[in-house]
C-alpha cells in the first residue's frame, strides 16, 4: 500500500527543485583510443553524446517527492518542474 501511495505522489508532483540540491555526479568519460585509429576515434565520437558522461551529468532531486533526474545540465531539468 506505502509503495502505491509513493507512485501516485510521484505521478502527481509539480516537482520543486532547490538550487542546493544540484550536483554533478562526476561520472568518467568514456576511455579514448590511444593511437590515430581512425575506426576507433570514429566509434568514439559516435558513441561520446550518448555516454553517461554526457547525458548524466547532473543529479536533482525533487523537494517534494524525493524523484531523482539526470540530465546534461540544470536547466535540462527545469522541464520536469520549477525551481525552489
Amino acid at each position: 500500500m506505502i509503495k502505491l501511495f509513493t507512485w501516485a505522489k510521484k505521478k502527481t508532483c509539480e516537482h520543486i527543485f532547490d538550487l542546493q540540491d544540484l550536483k554533478q555526479t562526476g561520472r568518467p568519460e568514456p576511455k579514448r583510443p590511444e593511437n590515430n585509429d581512425y575506426e576507433g576515434w570514429r566509434k568514439w565520437y559516435a558513441e561520446y553524446y550518448k555516454s553517461d558522461h554526457v547525458t548524466r551529468r547532473v543529479v536533482w532531486s525533487c523537494c517534494k517527492c524525493g524523484e531523482v533526474f539526470y540530465a546534461y545540465c540544470g536547466l535540462d531539468i527545469y522541464k520536469h518542474g520549477k525551481p525552489k
